[in-house]
């Protein structure tokens, strides 16, 4: 696997060595996934090596990029306040963050657990035992799947905005390139879900959370995946609350996610 690494502004020091600047950007290269990833790294301004930190992946949604979340709200400040790492990788544009069965070439869960996620253990002091990942509409089902992939890599998991039942989207946004379409391939769909996985998560105490705006068209999916959780034993916490499918929501709902994630940390 070939690694290239960028430091911001053009800086080639270390960013052990008391950083000037506390982000970072990094390019990986795997056969896994359609081309280069760029993941861009927010740390404390009081990172050391001395001790290791949580860090929360932030995945994107359908077609953006790995600065999506910088975009919507001031990461380097919440690195500062809860003192985390914080990693904003690639989805290549409409991935859905799945191993896909049509595409040699995305293998997004594959990429994530081999690739992404050794590699930024390799880089940075991250404490195992607080690992979290969310994301918002394609990103949130994309963390809740990664989560159910080995819910034991994890401490927690959330989604803001996301769908649990890909049906609900059909055969767009690039699912039915990666699926197949659903008519022929509903099984697989199925399975693929999120909805279609939960069974993974009977046996953990653990628990995640996941929030939809009144007004999103996914707000109905998300309430049926409330139900199912409840219906299966799972725990979970739903906020549902006012808003829409849109950057001003998720600057508001992120906040409630990273505020879980400190109850949670071990």
């Amino acid at each position: 696997m070939k690694i290239l690494s960028s430091f911001l502004l053009g800086f080639s020091f270390l960013v052990f060595a008391l950083p000037l600047f506390a982000q970072q950007s990094h390019e990986l290269y795997s056969s896994n996934v359609p081309y280069m990833d760029t993941i861009k790294v927010f740390y404390p301004k009081t990172y050391t090596t001395t001790k290791t930190y949580p860090i929360v992946i932030m995945l994107h949604g359908w077609s953006a990029n790995q600065d999506q979340w910088a975009n919507i709200t001031n990461l380097q400040t919440y690195a500062d306040r809860y003192g985390w790492l914080i990693a904003c990788p690639n989805g290549f544009y409409d991935s859905w963050y799945m191993d896909s069965p049509e595409l040699a070439s995305s293998q997004y869960e594959t990429y994530f657990f081999e690739n992404l996620m050794p590699f930024l253990q390799r880089k940075y002091k991250i404490d195992p035992k607080n690992i979290f990942i969310t994301g918002l509409s394609m990103g949130g089902q994309g963390a809740l799947r990664l989560y159910l992939k080995d819910p034991d890599f994890f401490n927690s998991a959330g989604s803001t905005s996301g769908v649990f039942d890909l049906k609900v989207v059909g055969n767009r946004l690039g699912l039915d390139r990666l699926l197949g379409a659903q008519e022929e391939f509903a099984d697989r769909w199925q399975a693929f879900s999120v909805m279609g996985r939960l069974e993974t998560l009977q046996d953990t105490p653990k628990t995640f959370i996941f929030d939809c705006g009144r007004k999103d068209p996914f707000f109905k999916n998300n309430e049926e995946m409330n139900a199912l959780c409840q219906k299966m034993g799972i725990k979970a916490v739903f906020v549902p609350q006012d808003g829409d499918h849109s950057k001003t929501y998720w600057a508001k709902s992120i906040q409630t996610h990273f505020d879980f994630f400190k109850k949670q940390l071990k």
